[in-house]
């Protein structure tokens, strides 16, 4: 096995090759917040909460989609790091729109608004967009609540190999679908309930 040396914050780590910053981190003891990795599934790198600065590298990077190296420094603390995080979550929050019972459980449940806060973030800079598709209570044993939705892709992981959960048009109109655009009672769903646990602002319940 090969492995690869480097350091993070100025604590040297020793991991596998291949292993991605964020893994690194967690061995060093370094946290790095995010919302779309889901561990034990590829990294998709969409939410970009994740990124740090390599030295020697043009601009910030993706800790959960971005391979460890021999002799890499990272540093997840600097301002243009915190900025870049800061940044990422106001866009987020935007596209979360308010906080209610209905929605995401509330703001003691939001794991985006909790992080948020963690970051210094109290009012919302963005304005929320009006989202393209409404409420799918198809479903006997999930309900979607789509407006709270901020595109982690942590539901599309959950579903895995079933790949019955995926993203539909593009921009401003990108919104989940099920199986095609069907609604979640007639998809093939098996109501296993992942999406459910991993969706970070309560679009499932």
């Amino acid at each position: 096995m090969q492995f690869v040396t480097l350091t993070i914050d100025g604590t040297e780590v020793k991991v596998l090759a291949g292993t991605s910053i964020m893994d690194a981190a967690k061995k060093a003891g370094v946290h790095i917040p995010s919302l779309c990795f889901l561990p034990g599934r590829p990294a998709r790198g969409v939410c970009r909460v994740c990124s740090v600065a390599v030295i020697d590298r043009r601009g910030l990077v993706s800790a959960c989609s971005t391979p460890a190296a021999e002799g890499m420094e990272v540093e997840t603390q600097l301002p243009v790091v915190q900025q870049s995080r800061r940044v990422v979550l106001e866009l987020a929050l935007a596209e979360h729109g308010p906080c209610d019972e209905n929605v995401c459980g509330g703001e003691h449940k939001c794991q985006l608004v909790q992080l948020a806060r963690k970051h210094g973030i109290r009012d919302k800079r963005f304005e929320t967009m009006e989202k393209p598709v409404r409420e799918d209570l198809s479903s006997d044993n999930i309900q979607v609540q789509p407006d709270g939705c901020i595109l982690c892709d942590r539901c599309i992981q959950a579903c895995g190999d079933l790949h019955i959960i995926a993203r539909a048009e593009r921009g401003a109109s990108t919104h989940i679908i099920f199986d095609a655009d069907r609604s979640m009672g007639e998809s093939n769903c098996i109501a296993c309930g992942d999406c459910v646990a991993v969706c970070p602002v309560g679009v499932f319940k």
